[in-house]
Order: structure tokens, then C-alpha cells, then sequence
């Protein structure tokens, strides 16, 4: 690859990372589930501000019937050795409703 393609490539990624985060609700979280960032419609989402909840685990936004399972700890596995997860998944917003 030359030079030049190699940073329109970069622009490419970073500029489709752009769309995506004005488009979605975006959470970055570790390996071990702790959350790193979160874009404003996201935060807006679960009523949380990033300082209530950045360096917390995404465990405290999920119902405790789900964060105590086995298989809450085999997700966080799973995600940490790079596998994909999709789905539906209920969230527990700042005020305590489930969506």
C-alpha cells in the first residue's frame, strides 16, 4: 500500500467512526465490562452523565436477574476475546425502568 492510500484509508475509518456516533447510542467499555466513553445520545438514552458512570461496569445498567448469571460472566469472556455479541438486550436506565 502506498502512503496515500494508507490515509485515505485512516480518514475512511475515522469518518465512518464519526457517522456512527452521531447516528447511535455508543458505549466504549473494556474487556472487563468497565465503560471507557459514551456519546451523548447514549448518555441521554439511560439519563446518566459520562462522569456517573465512566470507570463503572456495565453490570450496573443491567437487571440483577441478568448480571448474576453464568452467562453474563461467558458474554463478558466472549467479548474480551474479540467475538461478537448481537441482540436485544434490557437495560436498566438512571431512574431504575427497564428498556
Amino acid at each position: 500500500m502506498t502512503k496515500l492510500f494508507r490515509m485515505r484509508r485512516q480518514q475512511t475509518i475515522h469518518a465512518r467512526a464519526e457517522a456512527i456516533h452521531r447516528a447511535h447510542a455508543v458505549a466504549e467499555y473494556l474487556p472487563d465490562g468497565t465503560l471507557v466513553d459514551a456519546n451523548p445520545a447514549y448518555l441521554e438514552m439511560i439519563g446518566y452523565s459520562l462522569a456517573e458512570i465512566l470507570g463503572k461496569h456495565h453490570g450496573m445498567l443491567v437487571p440483577s436477574s441478568v448480571r448474576d448469571t453464568e452467562d453474563y460472566r461467558i458474554f463478558w469472556a466472549q467479548l474480551a476475546k474479540g467475538e461478537r455479541s448481537s441482540g436485544r438486550f434490557k437495560r436498566i436506565l438512571k431512574g431504575g425502568a427497564e428498556i
